[in-house]
Order: structure tokens, then sequence, then C-alpha cells
């Protein structure tokens, strides 16, 4: 297999609909998106995002130990991604409030992991919802404003020219797009790049 490389959104071939030009979004492969009345389509992609959103319930669990394989994975291939200079990683959240017995930190596990090669990175949990809302992809809401209404943003805790936001699949750009606008309108000089590991595409 290949060397997968990071690519940047395109924007002549028909971008997610709610990014536009002036954002820098990055992802790493594709994610195929089953057609309507089918449940799942297998593809390596596929399998490790699967893996990677296994619910928290099932820890303990024998197949729990692919969740923590698609965590240690995606912790390796942001590595490959992110330079190793002064700059913020924030995960862009989840349908589930922290406080929810359902709330799965799998995101900051993986910021976690890029402590010891990259000491510069400060990995911040900042965000969180105000409600559980439904996930993007079992049809939730993909506008920004509604978006955004539902979430709170903690201060920055330290000045940094560059916040890395990222998430495990790209959609439409909508939670990207509500979470850059709350980070820039704390800190309006910053620069917000995006970096999934997936694209969702049908």
């Amino acid at each position: 297999m290949g060397i997968i490389m990071w690519k940047k959104i395109d924007f002549a071939q028909q971008p997610p609909v709610h990014l536009t030009k002036a954002d820098e979004v990055f992802y790493l492969r594709e994610y195929k998106t089953p057609p309507q009345g089918v449940r799942y389509i297998q593809t390596i992609t596929n399998d490790l995002i699967t893996n990677f959103k296994k619910p928290i319930d099932r820890q303990g669990k024998p197949e729990y130990k692919y969740k923590e394989r698609a965590i240690e994975q995606m912790a390796e291939e942001l590595r490959d991604f992110l330079p190793n200079a002064k700059i913020h990683t924030i995960p862009i959240p989840t349908s589930k409030c922290k406080n929810d017995v359902g709330y799965d930190n799998r995101l900051v596990q993986v910021l976690q992991r890029l402590k010891p090669s990259h000491p510069q990175i400060q990995a911040l949990d900042l965000f969180d919802c105000i409600e559980n809302c439904q996930a993007s992809h079992l049809g939730g809401s993909r506008n920004p404003d509604e978006i955004r209404r539902n979430l709170r943003l903690d201060m920055l805790p330290t000045p940094c020219d560059t916040v890395v936001l990222v998430d495990d699949v790209l959609v439409t750009g909508a939670h990207f797009r509500a979470c850059k606008s709350m980070i820039i309108e704390q800190c309006p000089q910053i620069r917000v790049v995006g970096a999934f590991w997936a694209r969702a595409i049908r």
C-alpha cells in the first residue's frame, strides 16, 4: 500500500457546500457514504472511521481494541501533517455534551498522543455543546449558524498564530465553519486550519 498524503480541498472540484475559498482545509482519505437503504460500505477508510467511532460503552469488550488501534493510527498520521511548531490543536466537538454519559473524547485522546514528539503543540479541548444534538451522519443539523448557537468556547489560554481544528470526517464543512468563526471572533488575526482524516463522498 502506498503512502497516503494529506490533500487540500480543491475549490475547482465541488468542495463541501459550507466551505469558502478563504478556508484552509485538508483531508487524508475518502469515506464512502452508504446510499439510502445500505447500512455499510466496507473499505479500509470506512473500517478505520467505524472503529474510531466505536461507542465507549463497548469499553472492556474484545472489539474495543480496534478503537484503541484507530486512535493510535490517527495520532501517527496527524504527526506527519503538523509541524513541530507553536500552534494550538482543538477538536471539533462531538454531538454529545461533555457531561453526558455517552460523551466520547476520542479526538482528545488523539491530540494527547502528539505531546512526546511535538512538545510545542498545545492540545486544547475548548469547545462544548450546550445541548446534545443529532450527529451529522445521522441527519443532524449542518447549518453553521445553528451549530454555532449550540456551542460554547473557552478562552484560548495563550496567544498563538495558528489553530488547527481536527475532526474525523468532513461532510459539509458546517461544523468547521461554526468553530472557525467563534475562534476568529475571539482572536481576529489568527489563522485557522482544518484537518480531517476523511472526506465523505457518495
